[in-house]
């Protein structure tokens, strides 16, 4: 459907009263044509099996992107449609590891990260690297990727709408 989007970067960060750090942020993911999602997430090596900012940073990103893209296959001007994160999440593969070097986790068992200061910077890089991507793909491809999240097949045929 396209190709992965990958960013590896550190971004310096400062917060009140305190003295500035960097975390680095890295994040793979691509939709495919499949109907089961594998979204992965870390901090430091540490799975974070129920999310956290980061994750939360990342799938609103990839939202906002999808939305802003013109994807709805219809030529009528007056159709708008606004895809949801229920219909978004079936087709894709992403993974998203943070390097930070004060995680504050919402749990003992470290499955949720709740550092709010990494919000700005994830959903800035994950958004900016799709929205070059999306808009490199031109009309017709555009059109047709997003034919996948507004007709997908079923299960029962390769040529059925649902």
């Amino acid at each position: 459907m396209h190709e992965v989007v990958y960013l590896a970067k550190e971004v310096a960060m400062t917060l009140p009263g305190q003295s500035s750090f960097a975390v680095g942020i890295e994040f793979a993911f691509q939709f495919t044509d499949g109907a089961h999602s594998n979204i992965l997430s870390y901090v430091n090596t540490v799975e974070t099996t129920s999310g956290g900012t980061h994750l939360a940073a990342m799938k609103a990103s990839i939202l906002c992107a999808l939305n802003e893209a013109d994807l709805y296959p219809l030529d009528n001007e007056n159709d708008e449609a606004e895809l949801t994160w229920k219909r978004v999440a079936p087709r894709l593969s992403a993974v998203i590891n943070i390097r930070h070097p004060n995680p504050h986790f919402r749990s003992p068992t470290k499955a949720v990260l709740g550092n709010r200061e990494i919000y700005g910077a994830v959903a800035g890089l994950v958004y900016n690297s799709f929205w070059e991507q999306l808009q490199g793909m031109g009309w017709e491809k555009r059109k047709a990727f997003g034919r996948h999240f507004f007709h997908p097949y079923t299960s029962n045929s390769d040529d059925s709408v649902v």
